[in-house]
């Protein structure tokens, strides 16, 4: 097959995407991806990307054609909607007038925003190229949930931009079950909606360097008990919860040490509220680090922890760093809502308490940090072993490849 991927993001950036379109091309299938200057979640072009460096590049075999973007800057509302507004303009025109030839089929990777489908939409009409929309975000909920939109004007328009798109896509792919289950209240038939999950990142390590970044690693991180967090410190990960929790163990004296690993539009924020409340030893930034790092966390990790705020549109969604934390093998925390809150429960890998509920994080946190090694481990066993039954990376991806083959024009 000849599939064009149609994504906002890509690599360098950390994404589904990078692994499925790999395992596409591994496959033997002709693989083209349409997307943007790399910025998240930093903000910034990454180094040696610009308007004008690296347009085209290849990926392990996947030729990939990036459109220009307005950089999404510090992360506030006006940034946001400028990088969304120009990555819809600026691919549109390079799917006309970049992307030659003809494709079997178009996968779109959807998370936010949604509208990255449009170009995929146009290229329909004029091509007939079916569609295949594998929602990560779903709008306009969690537009909601993330900006505070009181005109009715803007939302109905946001409303109808996003039915417009489900409605012309062949085949929507929900991450979550609480996707399918809105998709199909909205009216979309049930036919065209599949179940598909997210898997847990395939992180290949230089086995040459690991144990030397091991130890540097090591040597970054605080003794004692260690909680970690990796990945996007955004509005909708709810660090001041986090910080309250941390708070109310610091006045009990216990000693746990939150890492937090990543970057994002609340990380100066955090930065200033860590000093602010005097949590300089209770809680430690790291910053960003490449995805081959993450195993050296994961595995230093007494507990690995993932929150979302309190709000409707959370309560549909498996954060992608819950399959991540369960194939690591570890305990997990969790403050959230929802589908991923059911997850953790049924898993039988730790403890998960409501969105916001910062007085019961932290005693479910200072429970397992007095917990044995052997109840961690056996906590950790159970993470593994539902990772490989509901989560299983092969068995998803051959499925993806099942659906584009199915769908394809040439089928």
């Amino acid at each position: 097959m000849k599939i064009l991927i149609v994504t906002q993001y890509f690599w360098p950036e950390n994404f589904k995407i990078n692994d499925l379109a790999v395992d596409l091309v591994e496959k033997g299938h002709d693989v083209t991806v349409l997307t943007s200057i790399p910025n998240y979640p930093k903000g910034s072009f990454f180094d040696g990307y610009g308007l004008l460096k690296k347009r085209k590049e290849s990926y392990f075999g996947v030729k990939v054609i990036r459109s220009w973007i307005i950089p999404r800057g510090n992360g506030k509302t006006i940034k946001i909607i400028y990088n969304y507004v120009s990555a819809l303009v600026f691919s549109s025109l390079a799917i006309i007038f970049k992307v030659r030839g003809s494709f079997d089929v178009q996968f779109v990777f959807a998370n936010s925003p949604l509208t990255v489908a449009l170009p995929a939409i146009f290229k329909k009409k004029l091509k007939k190229i079916p569609i295949v929309l594998w929602l990560q975000d779903i709008w306009p909920e969690s537009v909601y949930a993330m900006v505070n939109l009181n005109s009715k004007i803007t939302r109905n328009f946001i409303d109808k931009i996003s039915m417009y798109i489900y409605n012309k896509s062949d085949v929507i792919l929900a991450q979550s079950l609480g996707y399918e289950a809105l998709l199909e209240k909205k009216g979309i038939s049930k036919k065209k909606i599949e179940y598909l999950p997210n898997w847990a990142d395939q992180i290949l390590v230089d086995e040459a360097s690991s144990k030397k970044r091991k130890s540097e690693i090591k040597r970054l991180l605080p003794r004692g008990f260690k909680i970690i967090f990796t990945g996007n410190i955004g509005e909708a990960q709810d660090f001041p919860s986090l910080l309250n929790a941390v708070e109310l163990l610091k006045q009990k004296k216990v000693n746990i040490k939150w890492v937090i690993v990543g970057a994002g539009g609340k990380h100066e924020w955090l930065k200033l509220e860590v000093v602010k409340r005097g949590l300089d030893n209770n809680m430690f930034l790291l910053g960003s680090f490449p995805l081959a790092d993450m195993p050296h966390f994961f595995n230093m990790a007494d507990v690995l922890y993932v929150s979302l705020k309190k709000d409707p549109a959370f309560t549909l969604t498996v954060p992608g760093k819950v399959q991540m934390y369960l194939n690591a093998g570890k305990p997990i925390l969790s403050m959230i809502d929802g589908e991923g809150h059911k997850v953790i429960k049924s898993a039988k890998v730790g403890f998960s308490v409501s969105a916001g509920e910062f007085t019961e994080l932290a005693k479910r946190a200072e429970e397992l940090s007095n917990m044995t090694k052997v109840q961690l481990q056996k906590l950790g066993d159970n993470a593994l072993r539902y990772s490989q039954k509901n989560y299983n990376r092969r068995k998803i991806l051959d499925n993806t490849e099942k659906i584009l083959s199915r769908l394809s024009k040439n089928d």
